[in-house]
């Protein structure tokens, strides 16, 4: 296992990826430092994501033991142009306030980025954004969020908008009214058949080893980590439509449902399938919509980089929101990224590939003075679609 030993003052700090007998301590830590309520307080998240799941928590600890750093890192590979990447997606960096200005986050950041080979973050805050730069990190540009708004009636009769931009929702609602519901015309679909799933099984693997080529950028996906991440977390589980031709596995999306301060929003966590193929994605997505239109839900969130699906978003009412996703990469990829440039290929991030903490999921990235969230739970509804 690898460690790192810095002089900080009078103790020795150990930056090392945490053990069974860490946990205690690092519970501690967590009800410390995040705020009641927080995905990082749940004892069931914790073990879903550490115990259950791939992903690592970081630990730096005091000579006596005691924990005064967190990050969590997701291993993953990603594919560049064909070529494979040793990655990890990290988030929850966070360091106590008594032990910051030390290069605690630093060493940890560096220690990630060894251990794994390269590391890439989705959503940071100031803070954390001008660590990762200092450190050579580079921000593409955002992931773009888009919002269908599906009861434009709700946002209307609101007096007040809770949650910002509330000009925007409200615009966005006015418009939807104005255009009304546009009838959508679905492409031939050549006997496409749309089906919903429970589980994913070893289909998706032989999928994605056909499309991935096609992609400039994309986060490695198999059955085993889509099941761990959208099927088998705690208390929610998302909903999962595949698309078939015959016997072959054309596709899918990965979807799911929230209620926030009395609003129901919707949202796309995954989408996968030949870009080439209109047929496919629209098919796809007018499923995703049908059912979340069933739901009840306001409105539909979807954060995607390709183009073609840019453009089925919009042709469904779908529009862009002013502000995206930020994220941000070491310098090993983004060099892998800028010796890669290829007008024929297409980035693929979806807020799936990074998200693990269910608060962030659809509403934005909360930004705080002493600690980043950034994932996907807490608060989340179970889909009503029947």
């Amino acid at each position: 296992m690898s460690r790192h030993r810095s002089t900080n003052g009078l103790e020795k700090i150990t930056i090392r990826i945490a053990e069974d007998a860490d946990f205690a301590s690092l519970s501690e830590f967590f009800a410390k430092h995040f705020p009641s309520g927080t995905p990082q307080r749940d004892p069931l998240r914790r073990h879903y994501l550490f115990h259950e799941g791939p992903c690592d928590a970081w630990i730096a600890r005091t000579a006596a033991g005691t924990v005064v750093a967190h990050v969590a890192a997701l291993p993953v590979a990603i594919d560049v142009a064909g070529n494979e990447y040793k990655s990890a997606w990290i988030f929850n960096i966070i360091v106590a306030r008594e032990s910051r200005h030390q290069g605690i986050a630093s060493g940890m950041v560096q220690q990630i980025q060894s251990h794994y080979g390269t590391a890439a973050v989705l959503g940071a805050n100031a803070n954390s954004r001008g660590l990762l730069r200092a450190l050579g990190w580079v921000q593409p540009p955002d992931v773009p969020r888009y919002v269908l708004i599906a009861d434009p009636n709700y946002y209307l009769r609101r007096a007040f908008i809770q949650r910002r931009p509330k000009e925007v929702l409200r615009d966005l609602a006015i418009a939807a009214q104005r255009v009304g519901q546009k009838a959508r015309s679905r492409p031939s679909t050549q006997d496409l058949t749309i089906e919903r799933l429970e589980r994913f099984d070893n289909s998706i693997d032989t999928l994605y080893s056909r499309l991935a080529p096609s992609f400039r950028l994309i986060a490695r996906r198999n059955c085993d980590l889509l099941n761990w991440r959208f099927v088998d977390r705690p208390k929610f589980k998302m909903c999962l439509l595949q698309a078939h031709r015959g016997s072959k596995l054309e596709g899918y999306i990965v979807f799911g449902a929230m209620s926030r301060d009395g609003e129901r929003i919707g949202a796309v966590a995954d989408w996968l399938y030949d870009l080439r193929k209109l047929e496919v994605g629209e098919a796809l997505i007018e499923g995703c919509i049908d059912i979340l239109s069933s739901a009840d839900v306001h409105r539909i969130e979807a954060w995607v980089f390709p183009d073609p699906m840019r453009r089925i978003l919009r042709s469904h009412g779908f529009r862009k929101w002013p502000k995206g996703r930020l994220w941000l990469i070491d310098g090993l990829l983004s060099s892998a990224l800028n010796n890669a440039k290829d007008a024929r290929f297409e980035w693929h991030l979806t807020l799936g590939d990074a998200n693990l903490d269910e608060e962030v999921f659809l509403v934005g990235f909360a930004e705080a003075e002493d600690y980043a969230i950034l994932d996907v739970a807490s608060g989340m509804q179970k889909l009503r679609a029947d």
